[in-house]
């Protein structure tokens, strides 16, 4: 339960700095904050007791739209959740749900 209760509380917040980004008169302003959050619900999808590969795939890839540049998750998550991916083809698994928000 411990693996999504963190995950839960990884969307509540990608959730309120969303709505926070609305309630931003200036555009300019920077929202801290999602980025990292992305970045975590794509290593805890990876990491889940059972993975779930297309979301840790498709956070990881919102997480990299919005820092480009971000070498632990372009260098490290990104290679991770590929070979995780290759494996589970190999293997036959399933890599998770199909239908995730990023």
């Amino acid at each position: 339960m411990g693996q999504d209760k963190a995950i839960e509380g990884y969307n509540k917040g990608l959730q309120a700095i969303r709505d926070q980004k609305r309630d931003v008169a200036d555009p300019l302003e920077p929202s801290w904050g999602e980025p990292e959050l992305l970045m975590s619900l794509a290593w805890s999808n990876l990491n889940r007791t059972a993975p779930d590969l297309n979301s840790a795939e498709k956070y990881a890839d919102a997480a990299l739209k919005l820092v480009p540049y971000w070498h632990y998750v372009r260098d490290i998550l990104m290679p991770q959740i590929r070979a995780a991916q290759a494996k589970a083809q190999h293997s036959g698994r399933v890599v998770g749900n199909p239908e995730i928000i990023a």
